[in-house]
């Protein structure tokens, strides 16, 4: 690894022990930035970290990745941290963030076009598959090494299958179960990881419908949007759909309602506990992404809009927690 590279990581490591930054898609600027959380304000004077699909040879690739909607950070045995990110326009990708702090789209490591508005991406660790959840196309495509003893050769990670999940919007691998979650419309689905390569396969091993939250007349689908980890209880997946946002406790199968607003775009908890979340607004996109030490019920007051970060023109879609542990 180069020394600049070797210095960057070992930066980006001890900066996470003391604070963390937030990672936050925004379709207007087309990027993934990165921001200290304790900063007052979010600018292009303290970005942490960027990417965007400019560059590159061949200007016009950069359409391709329109719509930036999904971010992870991922740690590798071999490439050390990456982020992975899908784009409504069909591009799905892993980056290397590790040799610079601004990248593009010369630093993407592998990439795929899929049909179907991808959604959300995971990498099952060990096994160096990649798994696409697409809403259009309703499903989970799968992609594995063609040689399972050379998982790290980027250039040999090749379609295998697709899987079947209406509304597929989030998918989530789980270490502590070690199952891959999946969440579409009206229900979040547990699968099993089994062999490897191109003989890796998905089995359905439990499914969870999503609840309606308390005392709603709504009557209509309840599309699953945002599946994440909760940072402060390994017991627990952080869920968003059509009308609330919610903790599933994975051991009990129970959904406990913290925040009863629609058009959540995404819904994470620190490790201290903290809630942080995006509301779509404008456009069904969000200006703000907003923090709160305790739930609400039934909503968040108005002037809580005074500590969000974020600006008018803003188009944001998730907010992510920057580190590549789950929990």
């Amino acid at each position: 690894m180069h020394l600049k590279s070797i210095l960057l990581s070992s930066f980006l490591a001890t900066s996470l022990t003391s604070a963390y930054h937030i990672l936050v898609t925004d379709q207007n600027s087309k990027t993934v930035r990165a921001w200290d959380r304790n900063d007052a304000s979010w600018n292009g004077d303290n970005i942490f970290w960027s990417w965007t699909a400019e560059g590159g040879p061949w200007p016009w690739t950069a359409a391709k990745w329109l719509n930036i909607d999904e971010v992870k950070i991922r740690k590798t045995a071999s490439l050390g941290w990456v982020a992975l990110v899908t784009t409504s326009a069909g591009k799905v990708g892993m980056i290397d963030i590790n040799t610079n702090r601004d990248t593009n789209i010369d630093n993407v490591l592998w990439q795929a076009t899929l049909d179907g508005n991808p959604h959300s991406i995971e990498r099952i660790p060990n096994v160096g598959a990649i798994v696409v959840a697409s809403s259009d196309s309703n499903d989970l495509t799968v992609y594995a090494p063609e040689d399972p003893n050379d998982v790290n050769n980027l250039g040999k990670i090749k379609k295998i299958g697709t899987y079947e999940v209406e509304f597929a919007h989030g998918v989530l691998w789980d270490p502590t179960l070690e199952v891959l979650w999946a969440l579409g419309r009206n229900i979040l689905k547990k699968f099993a990881v089994a062999g490897e390569g191109p003989d890796l396969t998905l089995v359905e091993i439990d499914s969870y419908p999503l609840q309606a939250r308390e005392n709603d007349s709504y009557d209509g689908n309840l599309n699953g949007h945002d599946l994440q980890p909760s940072y402060a209880d390994d017991d627990v997946l952080m869920v968003t759909h059509t009308r609330a946002g919610f903790k599933f406790h994975k051991s009990t199968g129970k959904w406990e309602e913290v925040i009863s607003l629609t058009k959540l775009k995404s819904l994470v908890q620190a490790p201290d506990g903290e809630y942080i979340w995006i509301r779509g607004d404008k456009g069904d996109m969000g200006q703000r992404v907003s923090f709160s030490n305790s739930p609400a019920y039934p909503d968040f007051p108005p002037e809580m809009a005074s500590t969000a970060r974020g600006w008018d023109d803003a188009k944001f879609y998730k907010a992510r927690i920057y580190t590549p542990d789950f929990y």
